[in-house]
């Protein structure tokens, strides 16, 4: 294992550790769920066009899109009532 040398080091493995916990928590979320954060927050999409994208109403889309956020954070391990 390598030994953190510094405060850089520690910050990069957190970093790193943070990462992985996003990308865990993203995969044990529905497909169409993972797909409108995605979409969102990776690649910065607005709701109309992830909406247009899935064939899917804006009104559709917002409602999935807050139960994905809150289904993340239960996954991620965050408060829901945020």
């Amino acid at each position: 294992m390598r030994e953190i040398t510094s405060e850089a080091d520690a910050l990069a493995w957190q970093r790193l550790d943070e990462r992985e916990a996003i990308l865990r928590a993203l995969h044990g979320l529905p497909a169409l769920q993972r797909a409108v954060l995605v979409f969102h927050y990776a690649d910065g999409l607005p709701v109309r066009e992830i909406a247009r994208r899935l064939g899917k109403s804006e009104s559709a889309t917002e409602s999935l899109m807050t139960r994905a956020r809150e289904a993340f954070r239960r996954a991620y391990g965050e408060p829901t009532d945020v």
